[in-house]
């Protein structure tokens, strides 16, 4: 419910698609509580949308939108749709601000949970981070009681466009290996999230940085197959 009236407000602010992703299947299908915001909370962080004259079609005022783009102009298009996009991220990080201020819920574009400094760190979108989470927990329980130091974190990805390269690099940089989950692959690559990451990190960091593949067509991703990739790494 938060991302999609988060979607709608940035949208609106920066005058760009917005796209809410979620698990096809696994989260689809899926029973849980659910807190809904009132109306008047909603109205008043999302009031009416008032478009102005001309960025929508009206038979007062014919436009053309969506038309073809020559050669001579479509780079130029290119090039302000990817300064508009980059230039999102502000904005994106500041209607995160004012949604806590108005339903009490935090947002970022990553989250980390686990312990300061962890030595391994997973990266991950989407459902799969809440069998990360029991995985992390219960290794670091174990290190914790053979009084070792907790090792192991998890840095969530909520936002992937624009790529929030500089703030996963504050959680990154420390860290000796970087394991990315990916539930999708680039055919003839690796992970997409991993390929970004790896970008991101480009001579900024020493540790070791690998990709993995999981859950692809659905299937499902156990703590056994966590716990591998943890062992690998």
């Amino acid at each position: 419910v938060d991302l999609h009236i988060l979607a709608f407000k940035i949208a609106e602010k920066i005058n760009l698609p917005a796209m809410v992703n979620v698990d096809g299947f696994v989260l689809t299908h899926t029973y849980e509580p659910v807190d809904i915001p009132s109306q008047a909370q909603v109205n008043k962080f999302l009031p009416k949308y008032n478009p102005p004259s001309g960025t929508y079609l009206e038979t007062a005022n014919p436009k053309t939108f969506g038309a073809f783009a020559a050669p001579a102009y479509y780079m130029e298009i290119r090039q302000e749709l990817q300064d508009d996009l980059i230039a999102s991220k502000k904005i994106i990080k500041n209607e995160f601000q004012n949604f806590q201020k108005t339903f009490g819920r935090d947002h970022a574009l990553v989250e980390y949970y686990g312990p300061k400094n962890a030595k391994t760190i997973l990266v991950a979108m989407g459902s799969v981070i809440g069998t990360m989470k029991e995985v992390v927990d219960e290794v670091n329980k174990k290190q914790k009681t053979r009084n070792k130091k907790q090792t192991i974190g998890i840095l969530k990805i909520k936002c992937f466009r624009p790529f929030p390269d500089e703030e996963i690099l504050k959680f990154l940089k420390p860290a000796k290996y970087v394991a990315v989950i990916d539930k999708s692959i680039s055919l003839g690559a690796e992970g997409v999230l991993a390929t970004e990451v790896k970008a991101a990190c480009f001579g900024k960091t020493r540790g070791k940085i690998q990709g993995f593949i999981v859950g692809l067509g659905g299937r499902d991703v156990t703590k056994e197959m966590i716990k591998k990739i943890i062992l690998i790494n």
